[in-house]
């Protein structure tokens, strides 16, 4: 692809959108006219698109590696890759243009290039923490407010009216040096050599937000309100933040130590850190600051008690690293005065923490645990009675309210906590496994204590009755497990001994079933008061359900037969057999029209076809009597 006859020289620094904007003022276009004319749009030269940008370089003459050099290359929604760097929209300036006054004054001194194509947009302006010129030492400054999205990228036609004022552009720039955080992003960026500051460590997306944001809370204090900050108040954030870092990761604990605690928190470190782990929070789901997440979660768990299984910043804790009295105190079951005065004898808890709350004196999870256990002595609380014969805190909770679990020092009246002794919860293991045959697996219908409790509708409290009174033959030992949950029975077994009693009873579907009609029928015998019906409790699930009594289906059977039954054990066709009994003058005493079947009196067809009466009687041969021979309820 030739070059236009008309070409720009492509400036030091240099955006491909800055490039093709000075290109097509050159050639007398707009920028998006330009790009169109070459099979490409400039909303993918603004983004980086690599065959967009291959187009612009080709027709403006210049390589495709050195345009590429200083582009924004868009990676994901509010996302982009400049250098190597992911940085996101918060991180940029794609809203709004800043320039150095004396840069582009020095632009349009340069006599190779018509000073209407002259200026040029350094991508380091775009970045939002770089304030100053590190070469001119002087402000940037922002050019025509409220720009049209159109007109946003195109450079040329932004600071157009700006070149023609560039005297009042230049006053208002202000002569300053480079703060120290501002220099060390500008080379970081350039990839100039590591100042071997803790900052590089991160990425260059978690070294912007965590200086700045240090610095925001050093400044401003907790109640800052960082949407109404300028660009000033910005720049001093970032150096402060930035000399925070400087003394490495022992300064910026030292900070997050020294925040004020709200005197009302229970030592949540969303009460102490406040906005710091809000703002953390929200970054994470837009950009790669994963580097600062680790840092704070670090933190977080090395400082506050934080217990297992909650979620840091996406993050399960799998274990405990830090206690504090209240939730020792807790754990343990010991007044938090007393457990006070054992962490202090035993140089736990260090004097400056007197005048704490229980919340808020924290110390390592190792040391307090060992602490609690030497004053609990031979007791357990509920909660580690449970954790001890390995029972979930549901079955816990069950088996204490049971009296299987039997405690040691009972609070019940007292309102204190029960404490069990581990010699008890040995005896209760030991006679719960005794004679249980190891296993490796378990098996269909050899299940754990849980598993069969749901399976056979029963309480767990029953399953563990019957092993303790050794009324079960079928008992296992799950090898994998230990304690309770190891303990494998027989569900059928089980089942067979919480079965509750039977009841002369017939579901609808069992007596449809035995009449072998459908359970419409039995629904509108019921409704038209021909059955009874009660409520009964099912004896395999336990459910309540409504059922007919067998004496009730029984009268009906002596008293009426349906025109299904004779007919299909006399085998004839019901038209004819209706036929006969019309020409006897005997009528359906229950009309189909009514229930959905014809049902006529025993006695007036008993007395018509005498012959019938052997077949009759064997209508009412012995069906399955009760809820519990039913298997399909």
């Amino acid at each position: 692809m030739r070059p236009l006859r008309i070409t720009v020289p492509l400036g030091i620094g240099e955006t491909p959108p800055s490039f093709a904007s000075r290109l097509a003022l050159a050639n007398g276009l707009s920028v998006r006219d330009l790009c169109l004319d070459f099979g490409t749009t400039f909303k993918l030269v603004i983004s980086g698109d690599t065959a967009a940008l291959a187009v612009i370089a080709a027709k403006g003459g210049v390589t495709t590696r050195d345009l590429n050099e200083h582009a924004f290359f868009h990676t994901a929604r509010k996302q982009y890759s400049y250098r190597g760097h992911i940085l996101t929209r918060t991180d940029l300036r794609r809203t709004s243009i800043y320039v150095c006054p004396e840069c582009i004054a020095s632009d349009l001194r340069d006599r190779t290039t018509a000073a209407r194509v002259a200026p040029f947009g350094r991508a380091i302006w775009q970045i939002a923490a770089i304030k100053t010129c590190s070469i001119h030492e002087t402000s940037l400054v922002q050019v025509q407010h409220a720009l049209a999205s159109s007109k946003l990228h195109d450079f040329s036609f932004t600071i157009g009216p700006a070149v023609l004022g560039i005297d009042a552009l230049r006053r208002g720039g202000v002569i300053r040096s480079q703060t120290s955080f501002e220099r060390y992003v500008e080379n970081r960026v350039q990839g100039q050599a590591s100042q071997n500051h803790y900052l590089d460590k991160f990425n260059l997306q978690s070294a912007l937000l965590a200086c700045e944001l240090f610095g925001t809370y050093a400044m401003l204090g907790m109640k800052n309100n960082m949407r109404q900050m300028s660009d000033e108040h910005w720049r001093e954030a970032g150096r402060i933040g930035f000399e925070i870092f400087a003394d490495g990761e022992r300064g910026a604990i030292e900070f997050l130590e020294g925040l004020p605690r709200p005197l009302s928190s229970n030592g949540s470190f969303r009460a102490h850190l406040g906005g710091i782990f809000h703002v953390i929070s929200e970054r994470r789901t837009v950009g790669a600051v994963r580097d600062l997440e680790d840092f704070i979660r670090d933190y977080i768990l090395s400082h506050y008690p934080i217990d297992p299984g909650k979620v840091v910043l996406g993050t399960r804790v799998e274990r405990r690293l830090v206690h504090s009295v209240l939730t020792l105190s807790r754990e343990t079951g010991l007044h938090p005065i007393r457990l006070r005065k054992l962490l202090k004898a035993a140089g736990v808890l260090p004097p400056s923490t007197d005048g704490l709350k229980n919340a808020h004196c924290v110390f390592p999870a190792e040391l307090g645990d060992k602490i609690g256990d030497s004053a609990l002595g031979a007791s357990l609380s509920l909660r580690r009675a449970a954790e001890y014969i390995n029972a979930p805190p549901a079955h816990r909770d069950l088996l204490y309210k049971a009296g299987l679990l039997i405690p040691g020092l009972s609070g019940k009246g007292v309102r204190a906590q029960s404490t069990f002794y581990p010699s008890d919860l040995d005896d209760f293991l030991q006679r719960l496994l005794s004679e249980a045959v190891a296993v490796s697996t378990t098996g269909p219908k050899r299940l754990n204590i849980p598993d069969t409790a749901k399976r056979a509708c029963c309480s767990a409290a029953e399953i563990v009755r019957l092993i303790l009174d050794n009324s079960l033959s079928g008992k296992w030992r799950l090898s994998s497990e230990r304690g309770y949950l190891s303990v494998l029975v027989d569900l059928d077994e089980v089942r067979e001994h919480v079965k509750g009693p039977d009841n002369d009873t017939l579901s609808i579907e069992a007596t449809r079933r035995r009449w072998k009609t459908t359970a419409n029928v039995v629904r509108a015998l019921i409704r038209h008061n021909y059955l009874a019906t009660v409520d009964v409790i099912n004896p395999l699930n336990r459910c309540p359900v409504k059922a007919i009594p067998i004496d009730s289906i029984e009268r009906f059977e002596q008293t009426y037969v349906s025109l299904y039954a004779m007919t299909r054990l006399r085998k004839v066709h019901y038209k004819t057999f209706i036929q006969s009994l019309e020409a006897g003058g005997i009528f359906p005493a229950v009309a189909k029209h009514l229930v959905g079947a014809a049902f006529y009196l025993r006695s007036e067809v008993l007395s018509f076809l005498p012959e019938t009466r052997q077949i009759l009687c064997s209508t009412q041969r012995d069906k399955p009597r009760t809820l519990s021979g039913i298997s399909n309820l």
